[in-house]
């Protein structure tokens, strides 16, 4: 497993899909920081 000095900034983060269709994002280092959602935009459209 990589540690926070190996990980790159983008491994730092993953996803899961649960049964309702929602996604959730996380921080693997922090398991009490992620963010759940029911629609998704894009990164031009949050700039």
């Amino acid at each position: 497993m990589a540690t926070n000095e190996t990980r790159s900034e983008t491994s730092r983060y993953d996803e899961l899909e649960i049964a309702n269709g929602d996604v959730v994002i996380y921080d693997v280092d922090n398991h009490r920081a992620w963010i759940q959602s029911d629609r998704t935009v894009t990164g031009e459209d949050m700039a």
